[in-house]
């Protein structure tokens, strides 16, 4: 026939309320915040518009990795998705990311997260970007277990946020489900 199917794709790291309005001179990376303090309902609309976009491309899951200080709204994007009010992917979402300075902040800190309905939890172990590659780790090998240890604990997945090589190699040791961005590894 002329048509074919695939399989539902599975978006494994996005960030739903990274948009922009459109203003002049404007990104989503700097406008999202913006707008959340100025025009939440507007962030939330433009959010909504971004799910509907992802399952018209044929995703059917996506994997939201935190939405810091705007963490209710994707949180309230994912209930509605799920009861059927917003279309979208099923939603799995980061709340807010975490780093801390003691092994029992971090645990806390990913007690809070699930309480806060997280679906999974993400970490930032350095504050390495695409542009900024070079940095050193944010957290020690104890502190990256201690966190993979009580999101297991509590039956959550985590994802750390490890752009440096370093920062990659402790959190490979630390067993998280998944690693985000790790450049420059070698074999």
């Amino acid at each position: 026939s002329a048509y074919s199917g695939i399989p539902g794709l599975v978006d494994a790291h996005t960030h739903f309320l990274f948009q922009t309005d459109g203003a002049p001179g404007t990104v989503a990376w700097q406008r999202a915040g913006w707008l959340l303090q100025h025009r939440p309902e507007a962030l939330s609309a433009l959010a909504r518009e971004a799910a509907a976009r992802t399952v018209q491309v044929g995703v059917t899951t996506a994997i939201d990795k935190g939405a810091g200080t705007a963490s209710a709204l994707v949180t309230t994007l994912r209930d509605g998705i799920a009861a059927g009010t917003f279309v979208g992917p099923r939603l799995h979402v980061a709340a807010s990311g975490i780093g801390g300075p003691t092994r029992e902040d971090i645990r806390a800190k990913v007690r809070e997260e699930v309480a806060r309905g997280a679906d999974l939890i993400k970490i930032w172990a350095d504050g390495c970007s695409d542009h900024t590659l070079e940095c050193t780790p944010t957290l020690d090998l104890d502190q990256l277990i201690a966190a993979v240890d009580e999101a297991h604990a509590l039956g959550r997945p985590i994802a750390i946020h490890a752009y440096h090589a370093d920062t990659a190699r402790l959190a490979i040791e630390a067993g998280p489900d998944s690693i985000e961005h790790p450049e420059g590894l070698d074999a």
